[in-house]
């Protein structure tokens, strides 16, 4: 991508399936990817910064994107034609880690602490700042399961948060698993930790006020990425490459290959 990719998302657009990149000093990158053996890049958005991410979703009939830019703030893009991209809104924000969405509100981690609420149901036409909430520490990345918000920051490990309603956002709880806290995922209220030295933890969060930590499975590597599909985890392991584990017994994950 001749960028710095740091983070992908897949989504078909007019039924075609393409991959979102953050990519780094070259910002956005579209590749389409309908046939894998032949990946073709279709357009670029320079962000003039560093695009650490990027979060896509369908919005009044239309396709954006937000990319989360380390220096350049939040870039929304409209992307329903992947060739053609068209900037709708650039918020200066001093840094953005990582974005998420519920309903008409995504939520945006900025790098000084803050998480921003932001209601984009008016798009194309505005977004409006509607909420603010100072974070334990800096949020690297948001996942979101139902009502509830996981902000996976380095030193506190998790912090859980009530987003019942996004206009008044509370802590329900944090957690510290027991490594380097990288990334998660949840599936059916467990969060799948990948916990660098550690490797993988388990950790149960069906009471959000009181979860607790189950299990890890020490991979001897030093695991900086997770994702989830039901019955396996992908895990990404730096020079080692990537591995697979199944989870058909979901508390204990175990080596696939």
């Amino acid at each position: 991508t001749e960028g710095d990719a740091r983070y992908v998302k897949g989504k078909i657009v007019g039924g075609t399936q393409y991959a979102f990149i953050a990519n780094g000093n070259a910002g956005l990158s579209v590749v389409n990817i309908s046939n894998g053996a032949n990946p073709l890049i279709v357009s670029n958005f320079p962000t003039n910064g560093f695009a650490k991410e990027v979060f896509i979703d369908t919005i009044n009939g239309s396709y954006y994107t937000f990319i989360s830019d380390e220096t350049k703030g939040l870039f929304v893009l409209n992307v329903t034609n992947p060739a053609s991209l068209v900037l709708d809104t650039n918020i200066s924000y001093p840094g953005v880690r990582s974005v998420n969405r519920k309903g008409k509100y995504i939520f945006t981690a900025l790098t000084n602490g803050t998480v921003k609420v932001i209601d984009i149901s008016q798009l194309p036409n505005s977004v409006n700042e509607v909420n603010s909430y100072n974070a334990v520490n800096t949020v690297e990345r948001i996942e979101q399961s139902g009502n509830v918000l996981f902000f996976v920051e380095n030193t506190t490990g998790i912090e859980i948060v009530n987003a019942s309603d996004p206009l008044n956002l509370t802590q329900y709880s944090t957690i510290k698993p027991p490594g380097n806290c990288y990334d998660i995922k949840i599936a059916n209220d467990l969060i799948y930790v990948a916990d660098g030295n550690v490797g993988v933890s388990v950790i149960n969060a069906s009471n959000p006020v009181q979860p607790y930590f189950i299990s890890s499975l020490n991979t001897e590597t030093n695991v900086k990425g997770i994702d989830y599909s039901p019955n396996f985890l992908f895990i990404a392991e730096g020079n080692i490459g990537v591995q697979v584990l199944n989870v058909f017994n979901p508390v204990y994950p175990d080596y696939v290959g």
